[in-house]
């Protein structure tokens, strides 16, 4: 129902009869309403009984329509009357129609007072209300229902013709809905259709005045001519401006004589498209004639620019083909063996600079022009090939006019056959003189190939995929001691000796992967005896990138190898030497400084200042002579001991240096400058930190006092060259004739004697630049002072493999140091239980003592030898080094033995200095344990990669 509507008959029924109106669902709720009477609405509505006792008659109403009354009038609790009537449509009790509320008789005010009093409503407005209620006498009320029942009626009827005016728009809009979805799918398919269709599926249609338009074009036609379908839709004339000038009349002319005639039109002409260029396209429709005169074509047109390439290709390739053809010399022949004919072209007489065109030769003829050895084999030659397939080759000499020989190729195909045997065949000759020749100087080449592979002095083998030796020459089998047939078909890996273990097996794994050196492999020999030999190998591919075969070629190095061991035996003997050596020189000097401590001690306060003066100068002369031995150690050490090769951070170093510097730089208020992009480089980690802790600590060391010292570390990439670095300072710089003099043992210059140093700092500098393949050089720095420059390899590539040798090295001198302490220790505590509890003889406590000074000084030789690789060269602020420490140890140790000889070894003075030692060794031990964690800790980081970020070290 429109209930809007509703509302507004409603309310002209008020403004006519002065009664309220309303329309009700069947249970009596509120569907549309005019203004309704004020008592009702504003008071008795207002109040819960009240309004409960008007629902009340609402619903009673509602009860009494449905049954069997169409009409009914009821008066309310307070008096007040309603007229109600079904509404009806096509038998069905849809709604109802109220009249309501009225007095039948004038109001009553006692009654409406009593009302009021007893729900409490304000007197004024309620009397009010009271005198605006309408009065409709009972003579009336019938008239009121007539009107009544009227009305219902008049709202059905207008509720039905308003439900079927809306189901009749529902059908249209649904029937409009599914023809629109209908139409869609079909141009959906259609559109589907013509996507699929190479080029355009269209209409052209030719009126009659000349005007041309594009009924229809699917999609392609941009493709074709670069326009859409609504820009040709009204006017063709876009599309006859992109046809290319050359064409443009030819086509006009087809159409029009295709509409003349009403015949197929069809035409190949060129397009020029906007993004693609100049095209060719072909076009093909079927015309018809429409009533009103005007044709209308339906067709396809399509891109065949690549056709046409491929067919203009095609007859240039042909005429290529027929010149080449002719330069070369090619002929055809027919060979007839039914007939016993040999039907050729011209082109083989030219061949053989022979005058004659087409014709036939008989076998004899044919024969004759052959070399005698190819014409008493060739029926030989050709009955296999008959017989097993019907495609013919041979390779035949014949004779040329001028008496020589040419090599012509037969290629011909079996064209008749009858009961299986062939009777005809067609093919070509071709002249392969130069082809033959080249395959002869081929087999001449590895001939000479194949005497120098045997012949070489250098052995050689090839290897598959799987390490298999499929190609070996004499020398390699004379390496290992065997001949040829048994080396083919072996592993490599099964001629290694017995000492290579799993490491030769990885290096010959290596080889097959494409590693071109796998260095010394000590093969087996067929006696029993060992070669050494260095491998270097090529893999070689195919053009996919697969593995054909892996070509090594070995050098026997086993006389080198032996003079490397000598060579490395007698660089131990040297180092050991030089370690007894630097003992021998420092236990003199340590005996004058501790027995000058003595007299010193001895003397005390009396020492007049002369005599303490000259004993300065003896303990400073002792301790100068002291350094530079250390020192002499030291650059002998670099030069012997093995570089411990792997990536090294340059930042890490650089900040392991300035730790170690850090009391001098604080001294000094020095600033020093590393840059934050330091590489990584190649080399030994405790030697490159030696070589920046001397260069920066000179730096700073000779820079006047009166100048704050400034050191700048930069970097450099210089290729191949690798990375060059610097290091510069501020100081007063060196002369340019001495920069070669600075770098040779105990080299200074004059003028800085006073400053500490024994001149062994930058000859140690170079021998460790020299040392990791490098070189270093002096420079003026322009802003005054010195430029330090060298150069380190760089970084070598991730996935080497790295060899493990020297951290095992490392492990196992780690577990002997661990030895030398613990024997120390105990025998320390022996010594010291015998002179204490034990009644044993002088000579007995005498020669414990004597093994006890010769254990400390195994240890001693054995650290200055090793103290390097096991505790590194990093030093903590105020750390003494462990070199000093075991030097301290073993001449406390000496001491007190010498002093046993002149005491009573009855004496607690006797085994109470064993509890100091004791005490000392054992603080010792705890020293190197936490220099050994410290080292661990520091090769941890490098290794899990921790960076170092720009930084300014010093004031």
């Amino acid at each position: 129902m429109d209930f809007d509507g509703l509302t507004e008959l409603l309310d002209d029924l008020r403004a006519a009869t002065g009664l309220s109106a309303a329309v009700t669902t069947c249970d009596g709720t509120l569907l549309a309403h005019s203004a309704g009477e004020q008592l009702c609405t504003m008071h008795l509505h207002s109040h819960p009984d009240s309004r409960q006792a008007c629902l009340d008659s609402t619903h009673e109403a509602a009860h009494r329509l449905g049954g069997e009354e169409d009409s009914v009038v009821l008066t309310c609790p307070f008096g007040l009357t309603k007229c109600v009537s079904r509404i009806e449509v096509d038998g069905l009790h849809l709604a109802n129609l109220m009249i309501g509320q009225f007095c039948a008789t004038p109001p009553d005010p006692a009654a409406f007072e009593a009302i009021r009093v007893r729900y409490g409503f304000p007197r004024d407005a309620y009397a009010a209300a009271v005198a605006a209620l309408p009065v409709v006498e009972e003579c009336r009320i019938a008239s009121v229902q007539r009107l009544l029942r009227t009305m219902a009626q008049e709202i059905a009827r207008r509720g039905m013709a308003e439900a079927r005016a809306r189901a009749e728009k529902a059908w249209a809009e649904q029937a409009l809905a599914d023809r629109t979805r209908q139409v869609e799918a079909a141009e959906s398919r259609l559109s589907r259709m013509a996507a699929q269709v190479p080029g355009a599926l269209y209409q052209y249609r030719l009126w009659p005045d000349g005007r041309s338009t594009f009924p229809y074009a699917s999609d392609g036609l941009q493709e074709i001519y670069g326009l859409t379908p609504n820009q040709v839709r009204d006017d063709a004339l876009p599309v006859a401006a992109v046809i290319h000038a050359d064409d443009v009349d030819r086509v006009m002319e087809s159409v029009l004589h295709s509409a003349r005639t009403l015949t197929i039109w069809h035409e190949q002409y060129r397009v020029t498209h906007p993004t693609k260029g100049t095209i060719w396209v072909e076009g093909r429709s079927q015309p018809e004639r429409l009533p009103d005169g005007s044709v209308l074509w339906h067709g396809v047109i399509m891109d065949v620019t690549d056709r046409i390439r491929r067919e203009e290709t095609l007859r240039a390739i042909q005429d290529r083909y027929r010149r080449v053809a002719r330069e070369l010399r090619y002929g055809t022949w027919d060979l007839n063996l039914k007939a016993g004919v040999f039907d050729v072209d011209a082109g083989f007489f030219e061949m053989l600079g022979l005058p004659g065109e087409d014709g036939a030769l008989s076998f004899d003829d044919w024969l004759a022009l052959m070399h005698p050895e190819d014409a008493a084999t060739l029926w030989d030659r050709v009955g296999p090939q008959l017989v097993g397939g019907d495609d013919l080759c041979l390779e035949v000499r014949y004779q040329t006019s001028a008496g020589g020989w040419i090599w012509v190729e037969s290629r011909g195909r079996v064209v008749e056959r009858r009961d299986g045997r062939a009777l005809r065949l067609v093919g070509t000759n071709v002249d392969i003189s130069d082809r033959k020749a080249v395959e002869q100087a081929l087999r001449d080449s590895e001939a000479r190939f194949r005497a120098f592979h045997e012949n070489t002095p250098v052995a050689y083998v090839a290897l598959e995929s799987d390490g298999r030796i499929v190609e070996a020459n004499g020398p390699f089998c004379a390496l290992v001691g065997t001949d040829r047939a048994a080396v083919i078909g072996h592993e490599l890996a099964s001629f290694l000796a017995a000492t290579e273990g799993n490491e030769g097996a990885r290096q010959t794994a290596a080889l097959l992967e494409g590693a071109t050196h796998s260095g010394d492999l000590h093969l087996a020999r067929a006696d029993g005896s060992e070669v050494t030999v260095q491998v270097t190998g090529a893999v070689q591919r195919d053009a996919d990138g697969r593995f054909v075969r892996c070509h090594c070629v070995l050098h026997d190095i086993t006389d080198h190898a032996r003079l490397e061991a000598r060579l490395a035996r007698s660089n131990a003997d040297l180092t050991q030497f030089a370690y007894a050596v630097s003992h021998d020189l420092r236990e003199p000097l340590r005996m004058v400084g501790g027995f000058l401590g003595l007299i010193e001690r001895r003397l005390g306060t009396d020492i007049d200042p002369q005599m303490r003066e000259w004993m300065a100068f003896a303990r400073d002369g002792a301790r100068r002579m002291n350094a530079m031995i250390l020192d002499l150690l030291e650059y002998s050490r670099v030069g012997t001991t093995e570089i411990e090769a792997e990536p090294v951070p340059l930042a890490s170093v650089a900040t392991e240096a300035l730790q170690n510097l850090g009391a001098r730089v604080q001294e000094r208020q020095a600033v020093v400058m590393v840059p934050d992009d330091l590489p990584v480089v190649t080399g030994d980690q405790s030697q490159l930190v030696r070589l920046f802790q001397n260069l920066v600590g000179n730096a700073v060391k000779f820079v006047p006092t009166a100048r704050t010292p400034e050191v700048t570390i930069a970097c450099a990439d210089e290729g191949d060259r690798g990375w060059v670095l610097s290091v510069m300072d501020n100081g007063p710089g060196i002369p340019a004739d001495k920069r070669d003099a600075v770098f040779g043992v105990f080299q200074r210059l004059d003028g800085f004697e006073s400053q500490e140093g024994t001149g062994v700092g930058l000859a140690l500098c170079k021998k460790i630049v020299e040392r990791h393949g490098g070189t270093i050089a002096i420079d003026d720095n322009p802003d005054g002072g010195t430029v330090m420059r060298f150069t380190l390899p760089k970084r070598a590539a991730a996935d080497s493999p790295k060899d493990e040798t020297p951290s095992r090295q490392t492990a196992e001198l780690v577990n002997t140091l661990n030895m030398h302490q613990m024997r120390i220790v105990a025998r320390i505590r022996n010594l010291s239980h015998t002179i204490q509890k034990r009644e044993a003889s002088r000579q007995t406590i005498l020669g414990e003592a004597a093994f006890l000074v010769q254990e400390v000084d195994a240890y001693r030789v054995f650290v200055h030898a090793h103290g390097a690789k096991v505790f590194g060269t990093d030093r903590i602020a105020g750390e003494e080094s462990p070199l000093t420490e075991v030097d301290s140890l073993f001449f406390a140790v000496q001491q007190w033995t010498q002093d046993l000889d002149c005491t009573d070894l009855t004496a607690a003075s006797t085994w109470l200095p064993m509890a100091t030692l004791l005490r000392q060794m054992l603080e010792h031990v705890q020293r190197s344990h936490t220099r050994l964690v410290r080292r661990r800790s520091r090769r941890v980081a490098r290794a899990s990669g921790d960076g170092v970020g720009p930084f300014v070290w010093g004031a």
